[in-house]
């Protein structure tokens, strides 16, 4: 492949995967999904549930992905460092 000089830059905003967690089980409860996403350049954890709708609808017995975001460890550290600083400095 002749390298032609160009860097392509992939925007993944607003962007993520998920995939099949294997190690998951009814009995511990771990997410049936897991994947990473990013939203305004912060990265985060995507974890997802295979629940059944128990509404009294059309809908009741319907399956469906229930989703929690959670930002990264490593982020989650520098946003704590951040507003610890922000504590310590306060005058």
């Amino acid at each position: 492949m002749k390298n032609t000089g160009i860097i392509n830059t992939y925007d993944n905003n607003l962007r993520g995967a998920l995939f099949r967690n294997l190690d998951a089980t009814e009995t511990n409860k771990q997410p049936n999904y897991r994947g990473v996403t990013e939203i305004d350049g912060k990265k985060y954890d995507i974890s997802g549930w295979v629940e059944t709708s128990s509404m009294n609808s059309k809908l009741k017995g319907a399956k469906f992905l229930s989703i929690k975001l959670s930002l990264q460890d490593n982020m989650l550290d520098e946003v704590i460092t951040q507003s610890q600083a922000k504590e310590e400095i306060a005058f």
